[in-house]
């Protein structure tokens, strides 16, 4: 099922979006608009990516999962951004521990802040 969004844009807003779509040669103005706004969600969702994992310590799987990203994503994302990534092995591990039967297998995420 394909759905259509429209937006409203400001004169200025309409300047911009013509600005850089005139530098899209071959595609249409719906292609190119469709083309950012993908690019500029995967953006928001790595800078959202890291708010979960520094603020929420929310651990990279679920942050993977919330925002429909690789778990490899995640943690690329936070490096990139220079955050330190606790007990990096269990949280790596952590699914294959799920459902395990071994004793301490399953502990809670420890404390996370932003690296340097």
């Amino acid at each position: 099922m394909t759905v259509t969004k429209s937006i409203r844009l400001e004169p200025e807003e309409v300047k911009q979006v013509q600005a850089v779509v005139g530098l899209m040669p071959g595609a249409s103005e719906a292609a190119a608009l469709k083309h950012l706004l993908f690019l500029g969600l995967g953006v928001h969702k790595r800078d959202l990516a890291v708010l979960l994992y520094t603020r929420d310590g929310l651990s990279t799987g679920e942050i993977a999962e919330r925002l429909d990203m690789s778990r490899l994503d995640v943690l690329q994302t936070l490096a990139e951004r220079h955050v330190k990534v606790f007990d990096p092995p269990a949280d790596l591990f952590e699914e294959a521990l799920r459902g395990t039967d071994l004793p301490g297998a399953w502990t809670e995420p420890s404390p996370r802040a932003p690296g340097p």
